[in-house]
């Protein structure tokens, strides 16, 4: 009881001052404070790779914020995570840590590193890679783009995806690492590789995705591409590609899919 009361308070602290660092809605926060209660008391490096997913993703939007300010126009969703995008991006990664927390495998281990890793790696190159300076270009026609593009891949957007699967694995490795020594048992090696191949294949299949069916809307009142359904500007979009259905949202757990498959693979490989 007294390690699930400490969880509750490490939780609480880290919910509400990511609340009030705008990171994250109210109910996405609480989220996260449900989190630590589970993880903490077993797994506590789990719940380390996730806050750094959070806490990064928070800072880099904070980021040269002004200069992002187009973005408001293209994404749908703008501002703390709320709690759609706290499912979409740390859902799947939160369900297999539990899942490995009450059946220890290290497969499981492995999908939740590479869930984290593949939003992690998106949201960098999101963040960063909009500040591109040079033209972003398609991923499926590799035509130019505008900047924000759902499916638009540049330069500096992919050496965001390289270092936050490094950031990713490096976090998960140390903390692991720390486990490791205070319980007297080996911390699993291929943590580093295993970030580092989910993490950037996911945020590419992420980017493969927004390219070709994910939802595409344009405002004939703007002349603006956008993920909105209803413009900033109060005109009603219309569809222009992908699937009405298949949201950014989706899209994100769609990539953390693809990071955690593509994660176990390599684990198994590596393991043997």
């Amino acid at each position: 009881m007294t390690s699930v009361v400490l969880a509750a308070g490490v939780g609480l602290f880290w919910g509400i001052l990511a609340y009030r660092l705008r990171f994250l809605s109210l109910s996405s926060a609480a989220l996260l404070v449900f989190v630590a209660v589970i993880f903490i008391p077993s797994r506590w490096p789990l719940f380390v790779v996730l806050l750094a997913f959070v806490y990064s993703a928070g800072l880099l939007s904070a980021y040269r914020e002004s200069e992002k300010g187009f973005m408001n126009e293209i994404v749908a969703d703008v501002g703390p995570r709320g709690f759609w995008q706290a499912i979409s991006n740390g859902g799947l990664a939160s369900i297999l840590g539990m899942a490995h927390i009450f059946y220890p495998d290290d497969r499981l281990l492995a999908a939740f590193l590479g869930a984290a890793a593949a939003v992690t790696a998106d949201t960098w190159a999101t963040e960063l890679g909009v500040l591109s300076p040079t033209p972003p270009r398609m991923i499926s026609t590799w035509r130019v783009a505008a900047p924000g593009t759902s499916g638009a891949v540049s330069a500096l957007g992919t050496a965001m995806v390289i270092l936050g699967s490094l950031f990713i694995g490096l976090t998960a490795l140390s903390s692991l690492w720390a486990e490791s020594l205070l319980q007297g048992q080996a911390a699993p090696w291929w943590t580093l590789p295993v970030c580092m191949v989910g993490g950037t294949v996911g945020a590419f299949v992420d980017s493969l995705i927004g390219a070709t069916i994910q939802a595409s809307f344009y405002c004939d009142r703007c002349r603006k591409i956008t993920e909105k359904a209803l413009h900033g500007c109060g005109q009603v979009t219309r569809l222009v590609g992908g699937m009405r259905w298949l949201g950014n949202d989706a899209t994100n757990f769609l990539s953390s899919v693809s990071g955690a498959v593509i994660a176990l693979a390599i684990q198994a490989i590596l393991a043997g």
